[in-house]
Order: structure tokens, then sequence, then C-alpha cells
């Protein structure tokens, strides 16, 4: 109960000497490559401690978090009876960006505000991709001939478009609030 009337102590509530603040830059785009992040004006704003990209990730080497979406004793296959791609999944978008909200780039600062106002002199190169919205545009999209969802995995799709499919029949039960 002390969680839903703001009786306990929340991460906001703490005010050490010294702290700094963080603010997460995120995408505007629903699809998009990454072609470049320009952060050298927001490193020199006033109170920024550092400014990281996907790019500062890779290159300390770090891995992706494991992604496991089913049991491994149930291993999911595609239609035609390959493995399931399992995208790799980081904390910051590394070159693509697969959903609006997603974060591109992080900025550290002695102050929210200061952290913020360097976010906004964050200038990001998106090359918007395609979008798909709906099941059924994912059908005729493979139906042409091209695959919706491709990721760099010499050719191998994370989900298998033809599976749309044997979905399209849930929109008939979709409810409104």
């Amino acid at each position: 109960m002390r969680l839903l009337t703001g009786r306990s102590c929340f991460s906001d509530d703490v005010d050490l000497p010294g702290q700094a603040f963080l603010y997460v830059l995120r995408s505007t785009y629903a699809h998009a490559l990454i072609e470049e992040i320009e952060t050298k004006k927001a490193l020199s704003a006033p109170g920024v401690l550092t400014v990281l990209t996907g790019q500062d990730y890779l290159r300390d080497n770090l891995k992706g978090i494991p992604n496991v979406p089913n049991p491994r004793d149930r291993p999911l296959k595609n239609l035609d009876g390959r493995e399931v791609f399992e995208t790799p999944i980081y904390p910051i978008v590394t070159d693509k960006v697969r959903r609006i909200g997603e974060p591109v780039a992080i900025v550290v600062a002695e102050t929210l505000n200061q952290a913020k106002d360097a976010a906004g002199r964050i200038k990001i190169h998106y090359n918007p991709l395609p979008v798909v919205m709906s099941p059924e545009d994912a059908v005729k999209i493979k139906n042409a001939g091209a695959d919706a969802i491709q990721v760099s995995n010499h050719g191998g799709r994370q989900l298998d478009c033809g599976r749309a499919v044997s979905y399209t029949h849930l929109r008939a039960h979709e409810t409104s609030l």
C-alpha cells in the first residue's frame, strides 16, 4: 500500500552530494537505420559528464542481453524448418531502431535539466525504413516476394512473415476501450 500512496522511498527521492543525472534520448522513428549520431555539441554543454551511444557500447565489447523467447527444450522453427534467429537485444540502439521510443543516446550530467538540454543538442541522422502496421500488411509484403522483417543474420528472418496469416483471425476478437 505504501507504494500506491506515495509513502515509500523511490530513486527520484534520493538526493546525494555530487550525484549525476541520466537522460535517455529515444527514437522518434518506428523503423530506421542510424547513419550517424552527432554528440559533440552535447558533450560541450554545461554540466555534461558524458554522452553514450550504442557504438560506445559495442566499442567496450559489451554483449547483448540474452534473448530466450522460447524454452530451450521447445525450439521455435520457421515454416521452412530453419531455426528462428534470435536478434541480439542491446540496452541502447547500435545500428537500427525497431520501435518508437527505443533508446538511441544517453546523457549523464550534473543536473537533470543539463542532461535534457544536452540531449536536445544531439543530432541523429536516420534513414527511415518501411513500417509494417498489421498482419495483413505483412502478408501483402510476403506475397509480393519481400521480407517484412529483415535482420543482419546472413539473410535469416527474425520472424517468418507467413505466420501472420494464422493470426489474422484474431482481429475479429479485438476490443477497444
